[in-house]
């Protein structure tokens, strides 16, 4: 489940503390040997803005240092690598002020403010009642807020509007501001001291966009008892939603980006003994996108559904690795009893599946890792979650000259996506050159592939692999870093436009399913195209595909629709009971789709969804339906517009016509060829294999009414 945004609970800021957060920005003194104007050695602040009247002409009043761990007179260290932030004012001048300012700013270096659920936090060290000293936080809008120690003999910590804290003297102050925003503009404060959290709510005017700390009358530069010092300045959350792309982020502690989560960043860096995971469940995985440098070893976690075992069909999945060298090895093959598994390569100039188990796979593989943009088929016989762990692949992938054989799969090329991400296949940036501009993946719950288009479920999700089909010998295949996107979903999320009829044949008995797509685009051309056409590729499903020009078709793109005839193939697997259904959401407007079953004779309007059921059995005719279409308007159509009349190869079909109404058949000039009756089962057939090519009238008269259609043979 996703994380719930920041809570205002102790137990949380704790855990904020000293556990796992993002960082997004960041500095402390063991980066310095000098503190001077100017200075920057983190990321996320501005440089250092160093500020003091340090002299009237002879004598130095105030300045800054990097100063050693002072822990005289009982103060508790705020140092890191024993070194502190340290700021004077000497109090023999009543003016004297020393200030160091930062601005939060982005990859750019432009100013930004705090994000919702980013929390700012400083330590602070304070050993002497006199002058002031303190922290103030600027608002985008030029407020300045207060917390400071301002007034002699005092060793309160006050807010503008009032005390925070009663006693810091000598302890280890920490201050953190939560920015909460909403239409209170709500900031929560945590003031944490030697260990002890209070929790302070406050309304400011607009999100804090940098800070100050500074001193007037406090010290003379020696590190010692009156000095105030600072240290450990960062930007940090627990909530991914709250980092924009434009932030580094450090990871701390143990990161596990949730199944539901996204995060894009420019740079990312998870130092040694830090770890950062990207998890995935049955309903999805994390999602990450990374613009710049990655430093360090990131996991990715892949959850696979266990297959039935033993049936050939079930729990296939492609896979892809997201990092550079990973093995095939551990949770890959397991072993044991009852953990049995299957893990495939698809060898294109053989025709066949390697298989990880043969001897030859490692030589065929070139080694045991998985291949950066390669794409890989495997059956698990348990369930489990796999994991991915190493560097990032953080650069487009190109894969040159991909073999085109003979085969029945010839120019077929199982590739990966190589991202901690999802893809989008319709991205400008993609090269196809020498390719059908569609993909294939392998969608495990109608164990049956899918179409990638540009504009139909165009998402290929991380660590999958997809089908590119090679037409030509000279190809290129480039997958850019500007496809990442982000979806959490382990398969396509079908997201269409208008201009799509898509169809569905199921198989009633073992649920498994088919796609068949016809798609408007007036570029395209009635015979096959590779820029807008797909080949079928079959499953397990049963096969249902358009037929043109001889070829098979799951994607059959014409110019429009006027007067076509589609004829769709049907090849049964092993279930008796199908459907064929409509995906209403994205049917083309203004038409009503007919489905005529050549083997019964049936006609089912598909147009409001309704399935049509029907059986199918061994040594069934895989011609066996036809699609025409109709136009409808805003009111019902008259019954004569609901009879349909279509050629389609030599046969003329007249569907719903009333039955003993009269067919007649004429030519161009009028000279009547034939004269019948309907049969009134809903679908009429006239054999035409003795008509030579040409336009020929069907007129149908029924009820002292008569209809009249031009066919073409």
């Amino acid at each position: 489940m996703k994380r719930a945004l920041l809570s205002l609970s102790l137990l949380l800021i704790f855990t904020l503390t000293s556990f796992s957060q993002y960082i997004t920005a960041e500095d402390d003194a063991s980066n310095y040997t000098t503190w001077t104007n100017g200075s920057n050695q983190g990321f996320g602040f501005s440089n250092w803005d160093l500020t003091a009247n340090n002299n009237n002409g002879t004598n130095i009043f105030a300045g800054y240092y990097i100063g050693s761990d002072p822990t005289q007179n009982g103060r508790q260290s705020i140092a890191t690598e024993g070194k502190v932030f340290g700021l004077y004012a000497n109090a023999s001048n009543n003016t004297a002020y020393a200030i160091a300012k930062r601005l939060f700013v982005d990859k750019d270096n432009s100013t930004r403010g705090l994000n919702v659920g980013e929390i700012f936090s400083v330590n602070m060290s304070f050993s002497w009642n006199g002058g002031k000293r303190g922290l103030n936080l600027f608002g985008g809008d030029g407020n300045v807020f207060l917390f400071n120690v301002e007034h002699a003999g005092s060793n309160a910590l006050n807010a503008t509007d009032g005390v925070l804290a009663s006693d810091i003297f000598n302890k280890n102050v920490r201050l953190q501001f939560l920015w909460n925003g909403g239409a209170n503009n709500n900031l929560t404060i945590y003031v944490t001291i030697d260990g002890i959290t209070t929790t302070h709510e406050r309304t400011i005017s607009s999100s804090p966009v940098g800070f100050a700390v500074y001193t007037e009358r406090n010290g003379i530069g020696d590190n010692g008892n009156y000095e105030p010092f600072y240290n450990n300045f960062k930007i940090s959350t627990i909530d991914p939603s709250a980092i924009t792309s434009l932030l580094d982020v450090k990871i701390n502690g143990n990161i596990e980006l949730a199944d539901d989560e996204i995060l894009t960043v420019n740079n990312l860096t998870i130092d040694g003994g830090n770890s950062f995971t990207i998890k995935s469940s049955l309903t999805g995985s994390g999602s990450l996108i990374v613009n710049g440098i990655v430093s360090g070893d990131v996991t990715v976690e892949r959850y696979i559904a266990a297959a039935t075992w033993g049936e050939g069909d079930d729990g296939w999945h492609l896979i892809s690795s997201p990092v550079a060298a990973q093995s095939i090895s551990g949770s890959w093959s397991p072993t044991g009893v009852d953990n049995n598994y299957d893990f495939y390569g698809w060898n294109e100039s053989g025709n066949l599946w390697m298989n990880h188990k043969d001897a030859g796979f490692s030589t065929w593989n070139g080694g045991n890792n998985f291949n950066v943009g390669q794409g890989y088929m495997a059956a698990y016989q348990q369930t489990g979650t796999k994991t991915f762990v190493g560097a990032l692949n953080n650069a487009a992938v190109t894969k040159n000259n991909l073999s085109i054989t003979s085969g029945n799969y010839s120019g077929w090329h199982l590739v990966g996506n190589p991202f901690s991400s999802a893809i989008d296949w319709s991205n400008a940036n993609w090269v196809k050159t020498g390719f059908l501009s569609s993909a294939k993946v392998w969608v495990e719950a109608y164990k049956a592939y899918k179409d990638v288009t540009n504009d139909y479920s165009n998402t290929i999700p991380s660590a999958n692999g997809f089908w590119v089909n090679a037409t030509e010998v000279s190809n290129t295949l480039t997958i850019p870093l500007e496809a990442r996107t982000h979806n959490s979903l382990n398969w396509l999320k079908s997201g269409t436009s208008s201009g799509y009829i898509i169809l569905t044949a199921r198989d009633i008995e073992g649920n498994s399913a088919q796609e068949s797509i016809i798609r408007i685009d007036p570029n395209a051309t009635d015979g096959f195209d590779t820029d807008y056409d797909a080949q079928f590729m079959s499953g397990y499903a049963p096969m249902f595909y358009s037929v043109v020009e001889s070829q098979y078709v799951s994607l059959n793109t014409l110019p429009e629709l006027e007067n076509k005839i589609i004829n769709l193939g049907f090849v049964k697997n092993n279930a008796q009971e199908f459907s064929i259904e409509l995906n209403t959401e994205h049917n083309i407007p203004g038409r009503e789709i007919y489905l005529t079953d050549l083997k019964t004779g049936a006609v089912a309007n598909l147009t409001d969804g309704q399935p049509y059921l029907f059986t199918s059995e061994e040594g069934d005719e895989p011609n066996r339906f036809m699609l025409n279409f109709s136009m409808v308007g805003i009111e019902d159509q008259p019954e004569s517009d609901k009879i349909s009349i279509y050629g389609n190869q030599r046969s003329i079909f007249i569907s719903n016509a009333p039955a003993n109404s009269t067919i007649t058949l004429t030519s161009i000039t009028g000279q009547v060829l034939m004269r019948t009756e309907a049969t009134g089962s809903g679908l009429t057939t006239l054999n035409a294999e003795k008509l030579p090519k040409g336009v020929y009238v069907v007129s149908l008269i029924a009820g002292g009414k008569q209809i009249s259609r031009k066919v073409v043979l």
